[in-house]
């Protein structure tokens, strides 16, 4: 088991984290708009399809604030998997930042 994850892309470390705090933060949320989606504030991934929505967010928290403020409704969350925070993070769909601390 392990308290701290670090993943790499050419054997370069693109982000260091503990674990805890990458399952506390990532979501994926689904919901309904009318109308475009704007660029949703910390979200590595976004899609609609007619007037469902989808984000992958690296910080819920934000990303629903930005949300709420939009034409949404119906919206959920679901926490995602090691391994689904680990597909995002190597698609290399965002710039993330280490932690080192």
């Amino acid at each position: 088991l392990a308290d701290e994850l670090a993943f790499l892309i050419d054997g370069r470390i693109v982000q260091r984290s503990n674990k805890e705090d990458l399952t506390e933060r990532w979501r994926k949320i689904t919901f309904r708009i009318r109308g475009d989606l704007p660029v949703i504030e910390d979200a590595v991934s976004q899609s609609t399809k007619g007037e469902n929505g989808q984000i992958i967010s690296c910080n819920h928290g934000r990303s629903l604030e930005h949300l709420k403020a939009q034409n949404v409704d119906r919206i959920q969350v679901t926490r995602l998997t090691i391994d689904e925070i680990a597909v995002q993070i190597l698609k290399g769909e965002q710039d993330v930042e280490t932690d080192q601390s």
